[in-house]
């Protein structure tokens, strides 16, 4: 792997892991996914892992739950239901979080926005950002969400970037996002490179 680069290796069980690559580094495992079952109320690893996140899944009617493990530690777990979007859209969020870009984020910079255990994941996609009038339009979007899930804490967005983004774009959607939230809000802005033309911006707000 060369610097910046990322790659996700499938295992044999159906889970996966993220290895990224910084420079002066080896390859390191930065997230891990794995599906299936969450026990009621209880630990879901009971694995040794290498990865500094790991990531639980399970599908509902209602969408997902994701439990969330820093080191493989269960007192570290954070449980979050997210009602719009089913396991392998929440994989793909935090996935391309995670990869190196024009603004890449940590472990440590994710975990900073995910609420507690029993928390709340609103996750939304929009076309990438062109225009003022694009931003514009994701603002009304997610003025209604702020409004129905009153407890927005924070935000998490991946922005991908391909040839036409630029800084200035980086900047109008962290400021658009930001006016919708509350006072206090935590903002993460990831900014991977693009890996299919047209990819979409993703929004996810988390709350209590």
């Amino acid at each position: 792997m060369k610097d910046f680069e990322s790659r996700v290796v499938e295992h044999g069980d159906g889970g996966w892991t993220l290895w990224v690559r910084q420079p002066g580094g080896g390859p390191f495992a930065i997230l891990e996914g794995y599906p299936g079952n969450l026990p009621d109320g209880l630990g879901v690893m009971g694995r040794e892992t290498s990865a500094a996140l790991s990531l639980h899944m399970e599908d509902d009617k209602d969408g997902s739950v994701a439990e969330i493990l820093v080191d493989g530690h269960e007192q570290s777990a954070k449980r979050i239901r997210f009602p719009r979007a089913y396991s392998s859209a929440v994989a793909e969020l935090l996935q391309r979080a995670l990869t190196p870009g024009m603004m890449g984020i940590d472990a440590a910079d994710l975990c900073a926005v995910l609420p507690a255990r029993g928390g709340l994941g609103v996750l939304a996609e929009y076309p990438p950002p062109r225009a003022q009038s694009d931003m514009d339009a994701v603002g009304g979007n997610l003025a209604i969400d702020v409004s129905r899930h009153g407890s927005v804490s924070a935000a998490l967005v991946v922005l991908p970037v391909d040839a036409t983004m630029t800084p200035a774009t980086v900047d109008r959607v962290a400021q658009s996002v930001t006016r919708n939230l509350s006072e206090g809000s935590d903002l993460v802005l990831a900014a991977p490179l693009s890996i299919t033309d047209g990819e979409p911006m993703k929004i996810c707000l988390f709350g209590e």
